[in-house]
């Protein structure tokens, strides 16, 4: 069982099991078991979807939650930045082992392949957005829409703007 602490300082236990299958069925109206349908599916909406993952994440911790009078709201403020972060992480790995355990094996590679692509999706990302690969993409759309003409003339392709136009009526 994967644990993981939220930004108050409380460690949770996450477990995946039939009754986490059951209340997300019950309270929020979708079957874990089908992680692969759904437009997009449901796994991808647990990597992309961040309000319905802090659902997700609720309903798979409310019995400790309610235990310690934690509110869905309060647990929700707890969940900043790499508290947020953990409880996906975690959340993600007992949701594999528990496909493994079904012997689903397909479905437990499915999530393990997705977390994957999209780590280095991210890591991509910002390596582009921290680097100068995005200075010189910058720098080709600007390049794209700057006018050409010298400073004070309008560029010929615009078309004349209606304040300089002369009026065609005395």
């Amino acid at each position: 069982m994967k644990t993981f602490t939220d930004s108050a300082g409380q460690t949770w236990e996450m477990a995946v099991t039939g009754a986490t299958i059951r209340r997300a069925e019950g309270l929020l109206g979708i079957d874990l078991g089908k992680l692969l349908e759904g437009k997009p599916p449901l796994l991808t909406r647990l990597h992309t979807d961040l309000v319905f993952l802090v659902d997700v994440l609720y309903v798979a911790l409310k019995p400790q939650l309610d235990a310690a009078g934690v509110t869905d709201e309060a647990f929700a403020e707890r969940l900043t930045g790499d508290a947020f972060f953990a409880a996906h992480e975690a959340f993600m790995s007992e949701l594999t082992a528990f496909f493994r355990s079904l012997r689903q094996n397909h479905v437990a590679a499915a999530i393990e392949r997705q977390t994957a692509f999209l780590a280095e999706t991210f890591a991509k990302a910002e390596q582009i957005i921290t680097g100068p690969e995005l200075r010189a993409i910058l720098d080709r759309q600007l390049d794209n829409i700057r006018p050409t003409a010298a400073p004070g003339r309008p560029v010929a392709s615009s078309p004349p703007s209606p304040a300089v136009t002369p009026n065609p009526e005395p």
